[in-house]
């Protein structure tokens, strides 16, 4: 990647992750701003070492928004995703635990097979990990609670972590830095190695259909 091609990414990621925060401080705001008004000022001092004053009022500068987890920026469908698969990750040790199979199969039904392989060979056993309770209906909101945490508290810097602590929902706990970001980093690779077995394999079905096209067309 060329340097132009990094800050590019990097001014994009601001500009995204800026917004985010623009949204949570305007929520969190008893005066509520003119968010389209705030955004423009934020992303005009994308290129500067300036911070808008309201980021400046909540502890914020770029640093803390350069060092935000790329989760913070990502769709709502893959941060989804993400959120549920951490999750797993995050009871992972429970799953040996537990006794109850109708527990077992709720938790396996939230995933596919590919995705559940890749939580039970991830599992870190001496990691204290949350019970598996509630009920069987309940388990992918239980799940989803336990992905918040970790995702949340993947957040290095205390001030973003504090307004982006309600984005993703109710949490189950709190982990430290290190234990929230390895299971996060973790939850990102499974994802990516997910996403490009899918990509060959549909590339390979692709080529294995025009072969056969090509053979139907040639004489024998």
């Amino acid at each position: 990647m060329t340097e132009l091609e990094q800050l590019r990414n990097k001014r994009a990621f601001r500009a995204l992750a800026a917004t985010k925060l623009a949204a949570m401080i305007n929520l969190h705001s008893e005066m509520q701003a003119d968010l389209a008004a705030q955004q423009d000022r934020q992303l005009a001092s994308l290129d500067s070492d300036d911070i808008p004053e309201d980021f400046r009022e909540h502890g914020l500068d770029w640093n803390a928004i350069d060092s935000l987890p790329h989760w913070c920026v990502q769709p709502v469908a893959e941060q989804k995703n993400l959120q549920l698969l951490a999750g797993g990750l995050f009871i992972a040790p429970s799953l040996t635990r537990c006794l109850d199979g109708q527990l077992l199969a709720a938790v396996r039904d939230c995933f596919s097979d590919a995705v559940y392989v890749e939580i039970v060979q991830s599992t870190e056993p001496n990691m204290q990990a949350p019970a598996l309770v509630g009920d069987a209906e309940n388990m992918q909101q239980h799940l989803l609670s336990c992905g918040a945490t970790v995702l949340v508290d993947a957040i290095p810097h205390s001030a973003a972590r504090a307004l982006l602590q309600d984005v993703l929902g109710p949490r189950n706990g709190h982990l430290p830095f290190e234990t929230a970001n390895r299971l996060y980093l973790k939850s990102s690779e499974i994802l990516a190695s997910l996403i490009a077995r899918q990509h060959a394999a549909q590339q390979q079905s692709v080529a294995d259909s025009e072969a056969d096209v090509h053979r139907q067309a040639t004489p024998v």
